[in-house]
């Protein structure tokens, strides 16, 4: 376990200067105080991340996000010095990877802080336990029983669907939208964590227990809301991942996202196209990223509340007063009703 010699210092020095100036012992406020003060530490990008961290951790470390403040994007964060503090007397720092929170790798770079790379660490794992595990786990042949493989190769094309998994599972940042993903990064944060605290690992392991259990609840829902007959619009995207699980079909026009993400004009074809779809009837509802908007997206989510169409508002950081469980759990209700 990598002791933190400033914090231990610190806190020894506070029980010091208590002791002198009351000439007792430390009372069992100020003793707790001490406890967390004696804590290690781990540090995440954002508040998503150190949710789940925390639950993994239960009271064995204290658990802080970087961000956690809607207004502030992780694409383009820019870090502080109070940042660089945290992350030098950090234990551990867990960021999402992918190319979501490169400002975490400015930050990991000047300091000897272990870092937990969420998206590398999954694409290790699947690189050592390969596609044949994943879709055993998954039921490949029960899924296309399920939803009949004729009628889904039909309705999508089996090659574009699997160009649709290989994107999501490749190219998408927003793994906190995959729940297999997550259930796998809380389990080898246990196994981290108990290299940490070998004295605690036990600990570690009945913790993600309990939270992969939570999880697997979620996704047996998913199973139950999955439908190909489902169509949504996702100008921004974000909860593809989600999504793709669901089986849902993303009829937005080619060209309307790749527009938003570079924070251009849309062309003025795919803006027609977009307020055609909007208006026909097809749509199940209107995906938004909450943390973005664009003059475009504003007009097209005012076109989809007078076309009737359900308006789903995402977002890429966990709202207040509530955990990811729960949080995932209310997406689903609201995704359940719209379609």
């Amino acid at each position: 376990m990598k002791i933190n010699t400033t914090k231990a210092f610190a806190a020894i020095a506070a029980a010091l200067t208590t002791v002198a100036l009351t000439g007792c012992g430390t009372s069992v406020t100020e003793e707790n105080e001490a406890a967390a003060e004696s804590r290690p530490s781990i540090v995440t990008t954002t508040n998503v991340w150190s949710d789940i961290v925390g639950q993994v951790a239960g009271e064995f470390f204290d658990v802080t996000a970087i961000i956690s403040d809607p207004a502030q994007d992780p694409h383009s964060y820019d870090a502080t010095a109070r940042d660089q503090l945290a992350i030098t007397e950090a234990d551990l720092f867990v960021m999402n990877g992918g190319g979501y929170d490169d400002f975490a790798l400015i930050l990991a770079s000047t300091s000897n802080v272990e870092v937990f790379n969420v998206f590398e660490i999954l694409e290790s794992t699947d690189t050592e336990h390969g596609e044949e595990d994943h879709a055993d786990e998954h039921g490949e042949e029960d899924h296309a029983d399920e939803h009949g493989e004729e009628d889904h190769a039909d309705e999508h094309g089996e090659e574009d669907h699997a160009d649709e998994h290989a994107h999501a599972s490749d190219g998408s940042d927003h793994i906190w939208y995959d729940l297999h993903l997550v259930e796998q990064a809380a389990i080898s944060l246990a196994e981290k964590l108990g290299v940490l605290q070998p004295d605690n690992a036990q600990d570690f392991i009945d913790n993600a227990g309990a939270f992969v259990s939570d999880i697997s609840v979620l996704e047996q829902r998913v199973q139950t809301l999955a439908d190909i007959n489902v169509h949504y619009f996702e100008a921004h995207p974000l909860a593809t991942m989600l999504f793709t699980d669901l089986d849902y079909e993303n009829l937005t026009p080619k060209g309307l996202a790749e527009a938003e993400e570079a924070g251009l004009e849309s062309a003025a074809r795919v803006l027609a196209d977009s307020r055609e779809l909007i208006s026909s009837g097809k749509l199940q509802f209107l995906a938004i990223n909450e943390q973005v908007t664009s003059p475009t997206l504003e007009a097209l989510k005012s076109l989809a509340e007078e076309s009737g169409v359900p308006i789903l508002k995402f977002d890429e950081l966990l709202p207040d007063d509530t955990n990811y469980q729960e949080w995932m759990g209310s997406l689903l209700d609201s995704i359940a009703a719209a379609s």
